[in-house]
């Protein structure tokens, strides 16, 4: 059987085989994620948008594989779940921030979004939101709008040229 923690880096394996697999075959992916390290605070994924120039749109994932299946309920959910401070912390932060839940046995992921969330924690996901090209599209283009509609430019820092 296997640990937590071999299903987790599975979990991580198929995300990002995922988000990176072309959406039309030949075309390029239209992310590249960045690992953040087993021991990252809150996020796994710093995922950047390709395609764009200067490049310069991202949002943060946090990973969560199961083998345990999903929920009886109509629709079914994908039972994963989040602490309350993960919440906390992921609602806190300025970027994007999303969590994509994966069945480790059927190699299935699912992303629901935490911003602006109004829930402490979860036990379960939507399985609403597969990660498959249309909704990859979907995010690829609610990330460049967030940061296309922002002033992210540090005005009077301190280490100037």
């Amino acid at each position: 059987m296997p640990t937590s923690d071999e299903i987790g880096s599975r979990g991580e394996w198929i995300f990002q085989m995922r988000v990176t697999q072309p959406l039309v075959a030949g075309d390029d992916p239209i992310f590249r994620p960045h690992f953040l390290g087993d021991k990252f605070a809150t996020f796994d994924f710093l995922l950047e948008l390709t395609g764009l120039t200067p490049s310069a749109a991202y949002c943060f994932i946090q990973v969560k594989a199961t083998t345990q299946g999903y929920t009886k309920g109509i629709p079914a959910r994908l039972k994963v779940g989040l602490a309350a401070i993960d919440v906390k912390n992921m609602v806190a932060c300025p970027a994007p921030s999303y969590v994509v839940g994966v069945d480790a046995r059927n190699e299935q992921a699912y992303i629901a979004s935490v911003n602006g969330s109004d829930c402490d924690s979860f036990s379960s996901l939507k399985t609403t939101y597969p990660l498959v090209p249309e909704n990859l599209q979907t995010l690829w283009a609610e990330v460049r709008e967030f940061w296309t509609t922002r002033d992210t430019v540090l005005g009077g820092s301190a280490f100037k040229i």
